[in-house]
């Protein structure tokens, strides 16, 4: 990917998509906790969802903190969700000091 698009960023997201998707199974050392997440039904699907809208709002109310506390499935999509999500922050906040340089060395060797 990096090759192809001349930059580091794709691949750095693929990246770090692939860890959010599988920290939860170091964490829980149940490797076939991944499997199970990846071909869980979308949330969506458990209500009456229709437009795009209504499924955001659904995705918002099951990744509420408080879910995170609840046993089941809930549990599961809201840890899930905001592994992934602060893992993003956290990688997009670490990799702009390096884009920055990167862009900085490119230029100084032209």
């Amino acid at each position: 990917m990096a090759y192809f698009s001349r930059s580091l960023l794709p691949a750095i997201i693929g990246h770090a998509l692939g860890d959010a998707l599988l920290l939860p199974a170091y964490v829980f050392h149940k490797p076939g906790f991944a499997w199970v997440a990846l071909i869980a039904r979308p949330v969506w699907e458990t209500g009456n969802a229709t437009t795009l809208p209504e499924k955001a709002i659904l995705v918002f109310q099951a990744m509420d903190p408080s879910r995170m506390l609840e046993p089941g499935p809930a549990r599961i999509f809201a840890v899930l969700a905001w592994t992934f999500l602060v893992g993003s922050v956290v990688a997009a906040v670490a990799f702009i000091p390096l884009a920055r340089a990167a862009r900085n060395t490119a230029r100084d060797a032209s």
